[in-house]
């Protein structure tokens, strides 16, 4: 399980993905949607990266730690693929890490993030992981538009 401290944190401002979120020429987000991603230092980005390295493998997710695994074309409708985010968990307040590289991960409410999946997922160029906290998740959004989903297998 993962510590977190609010050391870990650094500003929106300090952030340099935020123009994702903050740039009228990409997406400009609510304030209320903005107040919930939380970008981490550059060096628990790294350590969140090869935290999640550890259950992930060169295709998608490891079967070795998650089991119904599936993919689905992320290509198509948006608000298709955000309702498919949706209906892949129960609590849609839980937070959330995304990870794209060792510089670059935020804290972000689950809903928030599937509002917005595709400000967070940036096609031909973004591999991400995602997964929330108690880890019984994971969701891996590859650089060709494809999700790959797996539950925890029990221990």
């Amino acid at each position: 399980m993962l510590n977190i401290k609010e050391t870990d944190f650094r500003t929106l401002d300090e952030f340099p993905l935020k123009w994702r979120w903050t740039d009228s020429r990409w997406n400009k987000l609510p304030k209320d949607a903005l107040k919930t991603i939380q970008p981490f230092t550059d060096e628990k980005a790294f350590e969140l990266l090869q935290y999640s390295l550890g259950f992930c493998n060169n295709t998608g997710l490891s079967e070795q730690y998650f089991a119904n695994i599936f993919r689905i074309d992320a290509s198509g409708d948006l608000l298709e693929n955000k309702q498919w985010l949706l209906n892949h968990s129960s609590d849609k307040n839980q937070m959330v890490i995304v990870s794209w590289n060792h510089h670059h991960a935020v804290l972000v409410r689950r809903d928030i993030f599937c509002d917005y999946w595709n400000d967070f997922c940036y096609p031909a160029s973004d591999d991400v992981t995602v997964w929330n906290l108690s880890e019984e998740w994971a969701l891996m959004y590859l650089h060709d538009e494809e999700f790959v989903f797996g539950t925890r297998r029990k221990q």
